[in-house]
């Protein structure tokens, strides 16, 4: 082997060695790139996982909160409905009263409604037709206690049943279904007390 030949095989052999020395530093580099982009990734994967979980937390919390609140908002609806019911089942019961239940019933009411001064008793033409004769002075007898002068007409008036009583020009309507109205609330909330 000649000079020339043994360095070329120097030089070949130096370059194989350091091809070898940049390959494998080169490796090194991108298996540190490869484990450094994976933890990145695995990080930005966790965050990403994260924040999914927490918006998933928040849009079951809004919506364990509205289903709290439509379920409030029907038993409350189902409350109102059986309160009404309850009133409505009274209403009926007032209209389905014997002929002496019924007029025991309008002298409560001229009991409670009545005030001072001359009146007029206005009830439907039904009422007046069945009206036992004994009413009319008990009528006057309870009205009086209340210092009421209360007088009877055949004229007949367009409700349903109880009465109105007429004072000049001012009216004290008694019918069943005005003082329900008049009373609607604080009979709900009596209604609502003993059935809840």
């Amino acid at each position: 082997m000649t000079g020339l030949e043994k360095i070329i095989n120097k030089i070949d052999s130096d370059n194989t060695v350091r091809c070898e020395q940049i390959i494998s530093s080169a490796e090194k580099k991108a298996e540190a790139l490869k484990l450094s982009a994976k933890a990145d990734a695995e990080k930005k994967a966790g965050e990403i996982i994260n924040a999914a979980n927490e918006k998933k937390q928040k849009i079951m919390s809004v919506q364990k909160s509205g289903n709290e609140q439509l379920k409030k908002q029907m038993i409350l609806n189902a409350k109102i409905d059986l309160i009404n019911s309850v009133i409505n089942a009274s209403s009926k019961k007032l209209d389905s009263f014997s002929d002496s239940d019924y007029f025991e019933f309008l002298l409560k009411l001229i009991s409670k409604y009545a005030v001072e001064g001359e009146c007029v008793f206005l009830a439907n033409s039904e009422d007046n037709a069945r009206m036992p004769d004994s009413f009319r002075s008990s009528a006057a007898a309870v009205a009086e206690k209340k210092g009421a002068r209360i007088s009877f007409t055949d004229e007949s008036i367009n409700i349903k049943n109880g009465f109105i009583l007429r004072y000049g020009l001012i009216e004290i309507n008694c019918s069943f279904d005005s003082i329900i109205d008049e009373n609607r609330e604080d009979l709900k909330e009596k209604v609502n007390s003993i059935l809840f």
